[in-house]
């Protein structure tokens, strides 16, 4: 009798002993609903308490992912548990007066019942989600920095669209309505109604009036001509609107909400992205360059983030050439390169301009958030370019020579089976 109580105590001090080595928090519950939490659970949630329903004092409180709406304590994945209810994965904000901070949890509960029979006890295993929850908020937030840069973009580049159609409009207006040929045209009818009886005569003979045939071969001419202006004019005018829906169409590639991944042109996005900033490289005359020769022709991407990082690569790279043509280094035509070819199972995609380049010191830094040395911009552009890549599985790397040697952003994303085919 004693060597089976001995053992029994054994059994009992080692499954104790493995319910404590649990790296995740496992709370049980009774039928009357008395806890007992294993060290990792006291450790993730800063302590215990004695029964269920205490779990909704001040001092325990206990919210939906939102932080803010409380969780009904019948839909506890312990209470639900007890009543013979599985939850899977429902994460919860647990605040503690050991941690006021709060903390994260993603909770699994099961019944504790024998064979048919109804519970009578519950389980839930934990682990602790805080750190993957606060890299998904710094993620948003970097994207929504990151897509004010973007946005901050296209606005100034539509208003410079929007200015050249109200000045081509204006020009047309003026040349419509203050018209000296129309003039010169009415005069010439004037002339004509007062010589109707003697017309012949009068373009014979008169000195005024064989002035006549030159003024209108002059007048013809020069409605020719203004006929050429206007349409050069009209021509301006909607090339800057089909601008501007050029670029709203582009536009609508930031605008997914969605996360999820899906098929993206490649070429497309390079191009929907330079019609962004193609007034801002165009007043600077920067010429541009894209090879795209050795790369796939879709890529499965999240696609407004990408499109988004194409953006902010370009007016990094637009920037950079900026501050070089400020301090008078720029000694040669503006120019950046966008490439894109496949390196293992890697999309390597590379923005290098001619710009101010990076100092060596400077390497490392650039991508913190508000980090810039350049007099303009905010830092944000490339902070979210960089967590968009690093949460996408893949790399960023500037290379720079130094300072006048302008830089190259490589960019490294991760190419599934899918999309790794390059076109022909």
């Amino acid at each position: 009798m004693k060597n089976t109580v001995d053992e029994l105590q054994h059994q009992i001090q080692l499954m104790l002993a493995i319910f404590d080595s649990i790296s995740d928090g496992v709370i049980v519950a009774d039928e009357k609903g008395n806890l007992t939490f294993n060290q990792s659970a006291e450790r993730i949630i800063g302590g215990k308490v004695d029964t269920v329903l205490e779990q909704r004092t001040e001092e325990y409180s206990i919210f939906y992912h939102d932080k803010v709406t409380p969780i009904p304590t019948e839909e506890l994945p312990l209470v639900r548990a007890l009543r013979g209810e599985a939850t899977d994965e429902m994460e919860m904000f647990i605040r503690t007066a050991a941690k006021p901070e709060g903390v994260y949890i993603s909770a699994n509960g099961r019944p504790i019942a024998s064979p048919g029979t109804t519970a009578h006890g519950g389980v839930i295993v934990f682990r602790d989600v805080t750190e993957r929850v606060r890299a998904e908020e710094a993620l948003v937030r970097a994207f929504a920095q990151g897509r004010l840069e973007v946005m901050d973009t296209i606005l100034h580049n539509i208003g410079n669209a929007i200015t050249s159609v109200a000045i081509g409009v204006g020009t047309l207006q003026e040349q419509l309505v203050n018209d000296p040929l129309i003039e010169r045209l009415s005069a010439l009818s004037k002339t004509v109604e007062a010589h109707e009886e003697d017309w012949g005569d009068y373009v014979r003979h008169d000195p005024q009036g064989q002035q006549v045939r030159p003024f209108l071969l002059a007048l013809a001419a020069d409605f020719v001509e203004q006929n050429r202006e206007l349409i050069r004019t009209v021509e301006r005018v909607n090339s800057q609107t089909s601008h501007i829906v050029d670029i709203v169409r582009a536009q609508r590639g930031f605008d997914s909400k969605a996360m999820t991944s899906k098929d993206v042109n490649l070429r497309q996005a390079i191009s929907g992205a330079l019609k962004i900033v193609q007034d801002s490289f165009a007043s600077r005359g920067i010429q541009t360059q894209v090879n795209c020769d050795d790369a796939p022709t879709e890529i499965r991407i999240q696609e407004s983030q990408f499109n988004q990082m194409l953006v902010n690569l370009l007016k990094n790279a637009m920037e950079a050439i900026d501050e070089l043509k400020r301090s008078g280094g720029l000694k040669e035509q503006p120019r950046i390169e966008i490439r894109a070819y496949v390196q293992r199972d890697f999309l390597v995609l590379e923005v290098q301009d001619n710009g101010v380049g990076i100092e060596q010191k400077n390497l490392k830094a650039i991508f913190g958030a508000g980090y810039t040395t350049k007099r303009e911009g905010s830092g944000l552009g490339l902070h979210s370019a960089a967590n968009f890549v690093t949460s996408s599985g893949g790399k960023i790397q500037p290379l720079s020579d130094g300072y006048g040697t302008g830089a190259t952003m490589r960019v490294e994303l991760r190419l599934n089976a899918a999309s790794a085919e390059t076109s022909a």
